[in-house]
């Protein structure tokens, strides 16, 4: 930390050093990126804790959910969202020195299940995106709770 106190602002660049793992600034030109306090970097390569968090730059992704082979649902999900809003990602974080997924969390989708999809009892559900996707569970993400089927 150049020296200084943790408890210190550093007038250099604007950082608030307070404190192991809060939250920094740093401005790349004319973004403003958020992360992680861990070895002063932005770049996730050189920084274990550099877990970036929500910004002006987002990272949409197309979500198709079938039901029975059926599409029920399509929906862009506009974001990779990280940030105080997932509070339970915050709290699941292993104390082991770096992060992992800190402060992500997702959207609440609700999907209408037709009645015809429903077999014995049984619904085959496929989720299908073309950016990647995470589920969360009850003690991850921003709502506790998982997935729920209601009938």
């Amino acid at each position: 930390m150049n020296g200084k106190n943790k408890n210190e602002q550093n007038d250099d660049t604007g950082d608030d050093l307070r404190g192991y793992g809060g939250v920094c600034r740093e401005r790349c030109g004319r973004r403003q990126i958020d992360y992680v306090v861990g070895k002063r970097s932005a770049e996730r390569t050189k920084n274990p804790s550099a877990y970036p968090q929500t910004s002006d730059e987002k990272f949409p992704a197309n979500l198709a959910v079938r039901v029975g082979g059926s599409v029920a649902l399509k929906r862009v999900l506009p974001d990779d969202p990280a940030d105080h809003r997932g509070i339970l990602s915050w709290l699941a974080q292993p104390r082991k020195g770096n992060l992992r997924d800190a402060g992500s969390y997702g959207y609440l989708v609700e999907v209408k299940i037709p009645p015809e999809a429903v077999k014995d009892g049984k619904a085959t559900i496929r989720l299908e995106s073309d950016a990647g996707l995470a589920v969360y569970g009850p003690r991850f993400g921003r709502y506790p709770l998982g997935p729920i089927a209601v009938p």
